[in-house]
């Protein structure tokens, strides 16, 4: 093998990019003195040594690492052997080989690859809008990973808002980005992304007229949320039995939140012109166990699982598999937010979600019509026993004792 002029040992190989790229070209001047010193050389891709022996030829979509060996190596994989010369680099190139991870990393580097000329106006006009959707999903993956790194360094209660926040400011930038077609203005974005917690953004980024919301709306609201503050810090504290103390403060705060303070919330965008519907619509009313969970509990989540789930899903497994795979992604969240900060119970809460999908796919049977499941009287009932009986297994003790608990003693409810 003809060698390029040979360098002074120790020499690990030639780094190789393209020169015909603005951005590359000043990215590998920024760097030639940093790598010279680690035993590597810049060269162009454009070589002519490179085209012969590895019949490197543009478009070029990546750079490379030629070791000293002679052994080819592109991209992410070119940038990690590179980064293994380098002590304060090992732990991107040790936490590269968990699972996902290389391929995120995979994710990024294409992204930047295909937008690296939007700098020299090749896409100019596109290029905002474009890198917007490109990264539509980084937030969503990177925001819960930060979170998990602050695992043993903050309470478990602490953890679990943590994890929570940033599984949902991830999923409001995903719908926020993908309905960029509406122009919608800085005020209307940041209130979408902050002050609002559903996931239907076409129609809150949008400027439709709704009509102001009655004062029942407002008694109704009021009345849940004082209902969920009087269970946190009035009933939960006289009851004896830990676990059942943490069961009502918990109840009460999905009355304070969930139909309380997110209603409310509803109520004053409504009030504004924005139609904003609350995310839970009585789910105590459902008279099968489909309509509770599409259509009466958490709408936010169920608008954001049909947008970005269920129609990939049911392309590729049909409606069935396309339902449980649907409540298995619930489980696993679940088991994210609420095991992995207990430090137990893991598995229990995608158990509780695998009963409700079976539950949903049992009530689509002939048996089931004919038994009148998903209708009347039958089918509130049955909805009413498929989803309170298994809640042992969502809310385990292990959570209420480690998190919810210690939750409720910081707010001085206990």
């Amino acid at each position: 093998m003809s060698l390029l002029p040979e360098y002074r040992k120790p020499f690990l190989g030639w780094v190789c990019y393209d020169a015909d790229c603005r951005f590359c070209s000043r990215l590998a001047d920024s760097v030639r003195n940093l790598l010279s010193g680690r035993g590597f050389k810049l060269i162009p891709l454009q070589n002519a040594w490179l085209t012969q022996r590895f019949d490197l030829r543009p478009p070029y979509t990546e750079m490379a690492l030629i070791t000293d060996r002679g052994v080819y190596h592109g991209g992410v994989d070119a940038l990690l052997k590179i980064g293994a010369a380098f002590w304060w680099a090992s732990p991107a190139v040790i936490l590269a080989k968990l699972p996902g991870i290389k391929w995120l990393l995979w994710r990024a580097y294409r992204f930047i690859a295909n937008h690296r000329y939007c700098g020299q106006n090749a896409c100019r006009a596109n290029c905002k809008r474009s890198i917007l959707h490109g990264t539509r999903w980084l937030p969503l993956l990177a925001l819960p990973l930060a979170a998990l790194l602050l695992r043993r360094q903050v309470q478990p209660w602490v953890f679990m808002w943590l994890l929570a926040f940033a599984l949902f400011l991830g999923c409001k930038w995903l719908t926020w980005s993908t309905h960029l077609a509406i122009k919608p203005s800085f005020l209307r974005s940041a209130a979408y992304l902050s002050l609002w917690p559903g996931m239907d953004a076409g129609a809150f980024l949008s400027k439709p007229k709704t009509e102001i919301p009655p004062a029942s709306g407002w008694f109704t609201a009021f009345s849940k949320t004082l209902f969920g503050a009087v269970l946190i810090w009035c009933v939960a504290s006289q009851i004896k039995n830990p676990i059942i103390a943490g069961w009502t403060g918990l109840v009460g705060f999905v009355f304070l939140l969930h139909f309380g303070v997110f209603h409310l919330l509803a109520l004053v965008w409504q009030s504004l012109g924005i139609a904003a519907e609350p995310i839970m619509n009585s789910p105590l009313l459902a008279k099968s166990l489909s309509e509770f969970w599409s259509l009466r509990w958490n709408r936010g989540f169920n608008q954001l699982v049909r947008q970005f789930a269920m129609r990939p899903l049911r392309r590729r497994f049909g409606l069935a598999g396309a339902t449980l795979g649907i409540f298995v992604i619930s489980g696993l969240i679940h088991d994210l937010v609420i095991s992995v900060p207990a430090t137990a119970g893991y598995g229990l809460p995608s158990v509780y979600f695998v009963i409700q999908g079976c539950g949903v796919l049992f009530e689509r049977s002939d048996v089931a019509k004919r038994l009148g499941l998903g209708r009347g009287w039958s089918g509130w009932f049955y909805t009413l026993v498929v989803t309170i009986s298994p809640l042992y297994w969502l809310f385990h003790p292990p959570f209420i004792r480690n998190v919810i608990l210690p939750f409720m003693k910081a707010l001085h409810a206990l």
